[in-house]
C-alpha cells in the first residue's frame, strides 16, 4: 500500500515506477516477477516509462495499449500465454485510473480465440459503463477503435514543451484530437531540462528519451530546429515539421532531412516542395467580447526572448502611461523586463489559456523577428482585437497593422494609438484555420 504526499490518496500497486493520478511520483516497489521482463509482463508500460495518466476521465486508455498490440499479435500464441497475459493485464488495470471500479463489476468474458476483437468489445463495455456513471462523455465507437489500433504506430518527437508557446499550443490543439483517429503511440522531448509545460494535457503517453518513441512506430513526426533523423529507424517513414519562415536556416537544414515535410507557411512549402498544413485557430482560446468596453490594454504574449523583443515594448510602455500594457509568458529576459517596466506594465506569467485576457485587450502587438504563422496573432484576430506586428506570418496576409523593428519607437506609438479599422476582415480571415481541418489533414498523411 502507497500513499500519495501530495493528495493523500492511498494505492495499491506492483508497477515498478508508479505515479499517484494527480501526478506525483510516489515511488518504486519491488516486483515478485523478472524485472528484467517487467514491461513484457507489466502490461501497464506507461509505468516503467515514468509515464502517468492524470485525467481519470480521459477517453485515451493508454493503459489499454498493451492489451490491445498483444492481441493484434497473438493470433499464433499458445491459448495458456493468451490466457496468462490477459490474467496479469486483469490484476494490474485497478492501479491505473478512475475506471477500474467499472471494470471490476463487468466480470467480462473474453473471447481468447479472437482476442483483439474481444479486447476491443471491453473497450468499448467498459466507455459506456463510465457514461453512464457520468464518468465520461465521449465515446469513440469500436469501428473507428479498430481502425486506430490497427493502422501505422506514430510518434511524435519535439525540442521541448513549454507552459505557453506556438509549439505546445499546437501539440495540445493537434493531438488531444488526433488520438481518437490516429494510433499515437507517444510524444517525446530531446531537451528536457527545458519542460516546463503539463504533458498530460497532451493525452497521450509522454516520454523524456525520444529513442522511446522512435523505437515503438512506423511514422515520425518531429518537429524542431535540430536535425533529428538521428533517431529514425530503417523502415520508419520520417516527416519534419517547418514551423518558421525562410529566415531559420536551421528549420531549413533539418526539415529536408525527411521523407516528407509539413509547413506552416505557405511561402516554405512552396520554396521547400513541402505540404502546407497551417496551424489551427483553437476558438476555445479567444474571446467573444461581447460584453467589450474600451480600456487602453495593449497585450504581449509570448516567449521572453531576444527574438520576440519584449524589452523594445517595455520601451513602448514608457512612452504610452496613460495605457496599460500586460506581457504574458516566461523566458530568459523576463528578469531584465521586471527591473526595466514602468507602474503601467503587468506581468501575467505563462498562461495555458488566454481567453480572459482576450476580453479586456484593446490591442495586441507581436514584435517578433520571424514567425511560420504567428499562433497567438491569429487568436488576437479571432478575438477581434486589432492586431500591431512586424511584416510576419499570418499578419502579412491581411490589412493588419504592420510596423518594421527598424521603425522608430514613435511609430509603434503610432500604431497602437490608431490602428488600421480591419477588425471583421482578420476575423473572417482566422476562422479559416479552423481545428477540424488540422486534424483532418494530420489524418489523411498519417493513415
Amino acid at each position: 500500500m502507497l500513499t500519495c504526499p501530495t493528495c493523500g490518496r492511498v494505492n495499491y500497486s506492483d508497477a515498478i515506477a508508479w505515479f499517484c493520478l494527480c501526478g506525483t511520483k510516489v515511488g518504486s516497489i519491488a516486483l515478485d516477477i523478472d524485472e528484467s521482463k517487467a514491461t513484457a509482463i507489466l502490461p501497464i508500460e506507461m509505468y516503467a516509462t515514468n509515464q502517468y495518466i492524470k485525467d481519470p476521465r480521459s477517453t485515451n486508455y493508454n493503459h489499454w495499449r498493451p492489451l490491445h498490440e498483444y492481441a493484434l499479435t497473438s493470433a499464433d500464441k499458445p491459448l495458456a500465454e493468451r490466457k496468462a497475459f490477459v490474467a496479469q493485464w486483469e490484476l494490474n488495470i485497478p492501479n491505473v485510473c478512475g475506471c477500474a471500479g467499472s471494470w471490476q463489476q463487468l466480470h467480462f468474458e473474453w473471447d481468447y480465440d479472437n482476442l483483439f476483437e474481444s479486447s476491443l468489445l471491453a473497450h468499448d463495455t467498459v466507455a459506456r459503463r463510465l457514461i453512464a456513471e457520468g464518468k465520461l462523455n465521449y465515446l469513440v465507437p469500436i469501428e473507428q477503435a479498430r481502425k486506430v489500433w490497427q493502422g501505422p504506430r506514430v510518434g511524435f518527437i519535439i525540442a521541448n514543451y513549454m507552459k505557453i508557446g506556438g509549439t505546445e499550443t499546437f501539440h495540445r490543439t493537434l493531438l488531444t484530437r488526433l488520438r481518437h483517429r490516429v494510433n499515437i503511440v507517444g510524444i517525446a522531448v530531446t531537451v528536457k531540462q527545458f519542460e516546463t509545460g503539463d504533458p498530460a494535457q497532451l493525452k497521450v503517453p509522454y516520454y523524456y528519451d525520444p529513442q522511446e518513441v522512435a523505437d515503438k512506430c512506423d511514422i515520425l513526426v518531429t518537429w524542431g530546429f535540430e536535425d533529428m533523423s538521428r533517431f529514425v529507424k530503417p523502415g520508419v517513414k520520417h516527416i519534419t515539421v517547418h514551423h518558421s519562415d525562410m529566415t531559420s536556416k536551421e528549420s531549413n537544414s533539418a526539415a529536408i532531412k525527411g521523407d516528407a515535410i509539413v509547413c506552416v507557411n505557405q511561402e516554405v512549402a512552396t520554396k521547400l516542395g513541402g505540404l502546407y498544413i497551417p496551424n489551427a485557430i483553437d476558438p476555445d482560446r479567444c474571446a467573444t467580447r461581447s460584453n467589450y468596453t474600451p480600456r487602453k490594454v495593449c497585450l504581449w504574449m509570448a516567449r521572453f526572448s531576444q527574438e520576440k523583443h519584449p524589452l523594445r515594448f517595455i520601451e513602448i510602455a514608457q512612452l504610452m502611461p496613460d495605457w496599460q500594457f500586460i506581457m504574458a509568458g516566461e523566458g530568459p529576459l523576463l528578469a531584465e523586463c521586471h527591473f526595466k517596466a514602468p507602474s503601467n506594465v503587468q506581468f501575467l506569467g505563462a498562461i495555458e489559456n488566454p481567453q480572459s485576457v482576450f476580453e479586456i485587450a484593446d490591442r495586441f502587438v507581436s514584435m517578433a523577428e520571424f514567425e511560420g504563422f504567428g499562433l497567438s496573432i491569429g487568436e488576437a484576430m479571432l478575438s477581434r482585437v486589432p492586431v500591431i506586428s512586424t511584416p510576419t506570418g499570418i499578419a502579412t496576409e491581411t490589412n493588419s497593422t504592420l510596423v518594421e523593428l527598424k521603425d522608430e519607437n514613435s511609430e509603434w506609438v503610432e500604431a497602437i494609438r490608431n490602428p488600421n479599422d480591419t477588425i471583421e476582415q482578420a476575423f473572417q480571415f482566422a476562422r479559416t484555420f479552423s481545428v477540424d481541418r488540422l486534424v483532418d489533414a494530420w489524418e489523411a498523411i498519417l493513415t
